[in-house]
């Protein structure tokens, strides 16, 4: 049992992880396509 919650929290962890991680680079590439917009319509 306490095996398994280890191996769960260690997925979750790693999951959350990711997301966060995706998140984070969706967020950079809306930013710097937001910025080359700004920079066309300039």
């Amino acid at each position: 049992m306490v095996n398994r919650k280890r191996e769960n929290t260690t997925l979750d962890g790693q999951k959350e992880r990711e997301n966060t991680t995706l998140d984070e680079q969706k967020e950079r590439e809306n930013t710097t396509l937001e910025g080359q917009w700004k920079e066309r319509a300039t």
